[in-house]
């Protein structure tokens, strides 16, 4: 999810649930060539998961790129 009130530098948040069992996690994505790192991530978010969203942004980079700057220009 890229927010179209967010900050530079360019970023995804991943959220999986909601409420009170909602986990999240951010990623920079270091456009336009990366590669993404690992952010912040709340608290109970797992190695395993963090790895499978990282792999998710990787695979997805260009997308978020274009998406981040479609949204707010400048990366």
């Amino acid at each position: 999810m890229i927010w179209s009130n967010d900050h530079r530098p360019s970023h995804v948040h991943v959220i999986k649930g909601k409420g009170k069992g909602e986990l999240s996690a951010s990623f920079l994505l270091r456009c336009p060539n990366g590669p993404p790192e690992l952010r912040e991530a709340d608290h109970g978010v797992t190695v395993k998961m963090i790895n499978r969203w990282l792999a998710f942004v990787v695979k997805n980079l260009e997308k978020a790129c274009a998406d981040w700057s479609a949204i707010h220009g400048d990366f």
